[in-house]
């Protein structure tokens, strides 16, 4: 194994734990963002996948990086990220908001943030 950390900041898995003050803050790791190198993580629109599985990527990565964020911060950067690239790889505005709204409707997790439907989708563009 190899030591990646100092200080007060660890990374575990796909988490980002940061000590501050006295207490734990977490936020979503990905090594794969530091690579100098584009990768492929998510589906594109125009693969061979059914369209209805292409958009429930999206809801299933915000719900991701929202049980592993513990700041509207955190939550907002990376989810932009992933919206964006979705949006670059294909996906329709509109449906990406539909999807965004029904999975903030459906997990109790993401109204930690305390934001309602609408500020939660303007949030993530």
């Amino acid at each position: 194994m190899k030591k990646e950390h100092d200080g007060e900041e660890v990374s575990f898995l796909d988490l980002k734990i940061e000590l501050k003050g006295r207490s734990f803050q977490t936020a979503l790791f990905d090594k794969r963002d530091s690579f100098p190198f584009s990768i492929v993580r998510m589906p594109y629109k125009s693969s061979n996948i059914p369209s209805k599985t292409f958009y429930a990527t999206i809801g299933a990565e915000i719900l991701r990086i929202g049980r592993a964020s513990s700041t509207p911060e955190s939550f907002s950067c990376a989810g932009k990220q992933i919206v964006q690239r979705m949006l670059r790889q294909g996906a329709d505005a509109n449906k990406s908001s539909k999807v965004l709204k029904r999975t903030y409707g459906r997990h109790e997790i993401l109204k930690k943030f305390g934001v309602n439907a609408a500020q939660f989708v303007l949030s993530l563009q």
